[in-house]
């Protein structure tokens, strides 16, 4: 049986997708759909556009895995191909794809504290910069916040992709990578970041999280799938998904954003101790 997607608006943002609303068993949710349609990415990259609704949600998984706040999101998983998308408003969007990136839509507050939000945005800047998507600063659209008193929280509605972007369904990778891409050293980058560790965004955490770790827990990251063959959310891992040397490119890339910006990162922050 084919799991019907309805398309409530028109294209939204710059890549395919729009507004929708899908099933989860048998509850309905809001939500947003989207996917790429090509790539860019340097010659001799493992990376594969399809697989870019996977990288997102592999970002948004380690945003929260440092304590940052966002909506649910799915990898939807359209393998056999049986989903059909209703279209309530024209939109085209392709029901062909193996992967789409699915976020459920939250209420937005009718009234948000803006000062005290910024307050937030600065305080967890450090962690937007090691992940590698500082560029949500300054666009509200991005974010939302939520409480005013003791339980208040920054929730970020598209943090995007720490490891490529994608643009009008392209996706490529941002001229810093592209002009490393020759030059990464995984195990170089890793033993810079094992010297440190980082205060996690959760008053109520255990421990310190080692920076390295956050490159080496990707293959086992958890992360949500929509299965389109049963409409049921599945808890499954980075791993089941990508094969080991597209999730090493990934790791690289990582790595290798954050050793060469960690000096400047560790100087505007307290939340980087050194072991």
């Amino acid at each position: 049986m084919a799991l019907e997607i309805q398309i409530t608006s028109g294209p939204k943002g710059s890549n395919p997708g729009g507004k929708c609303r899908f099933p989860i068993q048998d509850r309905e949710y809001d939500g947003y759909i989207k996917y790429c349609t090509s790539s860019r990415v340097p010659k001799g990259s493992l990376l594969d556009y399809t697989h870019q609704p996977i990288y997102e949600v592999i970002t948004i998984a380690l945003a929260k895995f440092l304590g940052l706040h966002a909506p649910p999101v799915h990898v939807l998983c359209n393998e056999p191909r049986n989903i059909t998308f209703k279209e309530q408003v024209p939109n085209r969007l392709n029901p062909n794809m193996r992967f789409y990136f699915l976020s459920q839509i939250i209420p937005i507050p009718v009234q948000e504290n803006l000062e005290l939000a910024q307050k937030f945005m600065q305080r967890e800047s450090v962690y937007r910069d090691l992940l590698l998507v500082s560029d949500i600063v300054g666009k509200k659209q991005n974010y939302v916040f939520q409480g005013d008193g003791k339980d208040t929280r920054l929730i970020y509605l598209d943090l995007g992709c720490s490891f490529v972007r994608a643009v009008n369904g392209v996706m490529d990778m941002n001229n810093k990578t592209k002009k490393g891409y020759m030059r990464r050293d995984l195990r170089k980058d890793l033993k810079k970041l094992d010297d440190y560790v980082l205060i996690p965004n959760n008053p109520d955490a255990l421990d310190f999280v080692p920076l390295d770790q956050i490159v080496t827990g990707i293959p086992n990251l958890d992360i949500s799938c929509l299965n389109s063959a049963n409409g049921r959310i599945e808890k499954r891992k980075v791993v089941d998904f990508l094969h080991s040397g597209e999730i090493e490119e990934i790791q690289e890339i990582l790595a290798y954003g954050l050793a060469s910006d960690l000096k400047t990162i560790k100087e505007q922050s307290d939340y980087i101790l050194t072991r």
